[in-house]
């Protein structure tokens, strides 16, 4: 008869040893494959994080808002024209994604969004 134990800790170790891989090329696969993953996470991650302007920002952005409260809700961008009257700007993500603002006499006169 065969002994059985009451212990909820005991483990059939042979049951353990039948899901390792078989060779040392198995196990450095193994673990190549987890990195991947985990480095394939790490940079999706990043990437939404790279999203710094977003639709929720655009839709912020009022027509005859003034320059100060556009750059108060988008906190940067780079201004690609610039004349006495007008500037446009434009807020770029990594992913192309885009809002831009031209202003008339320091008010928001036009918007757009790209890429959302």
């Amino acid at each position: 008869m065969k002994n059985q134990s009451n212990n909820v800790c005991d483990i059939d170790v042979s049951s353990l040893l039948a899901i390792l891989p078989k060779s040392f090329f198995g196990l450095f696969l193994s673990i190549i494959l987890a990195l991947g993953i985990g480095l394939g996470y790490a940079l999706l991650s990043s990437v939404k994080q790279a999203r710094r302007f977003t639709l929720v920002h655009y839709q912020k952005i009022k027509l005859g808002m003034s320059l100060t409260a556009v750059q108060s809700i988008l906190d940067a961008g780079n201004e690609i024209k610039h004349s006495t009257e007008s500037r446009v700007v434009v807020c770029q993500n990594y992913d192309g994604s885009k809002i831009t603002v031209i202003f008339t006499d320091d008010k928001v006169t036009h918007k757009q969004q790209t890429g959302f």
